[in-house]
């Protein structure tokens, strides 16, 4: 059996235009943009923003309030400096610190950003991500 294949990640956003303009100002590239919502490039993924209470009712839920809703998004970056201009770029462009980058126990070294509809973004740096994930020398994830 094939394995599946994540294809796109899809964020609920509360104001459209405040979320794209941040996405934008870290980098994300806009791949196509209508009424339901933007798809951004995302190195071999798909971002797609979309109305926080129009994702919800699409899957017919009822739209989270806030908290922790048990779930992050990890950006691999290739070194440790790679990590920390991440971070402050991020920070720059109106993200909320969670936890600065730091060296973790697992040997890695990694901070955490809050977007402006607090979903938790991680940049991390692991040791040897660079061969797990097919990087050239140097590229981020």
């Amino acid at each position: 059996m094939t394995p599946p294949c994540l294809s796109s990640i899809t964020l609920g956003v509360r104001d459209h235009a405040r979320s794209l303009a941040f996405y934008r100002a870290v980098g994300f590239r806009v791949l196509a943009d209508d009424e339901r919502g933007t798809v951004l490039a995302a190195h071999g993924l798909r971002l797609i923003l979309r109305g926080w209470t129009e994702l919800a009712d699409d899957f017919g839920v009822a739209p989270e309030t806030g908290g922790f809703r048990g779930s992050h998004l990890t950006l691999h970056l290739a070194d440790q400096a790679a990590v920390d201009g991440t971070y402050d770029t991020w920070i720059t462009a109106g993200a909320i610190g969670v936890r600065q980058p730091a060296a973790k126990d697992w040997g890695g070294y990694a901070g955490v950003a809050a977007d402006p509809d607090a979903h938790l973004w991680e940049m991390s740096f692991a040791p040897g991500i660079a061969t797990v994930l097919a990087l050239p020398d140097g590229q981020d994830a």
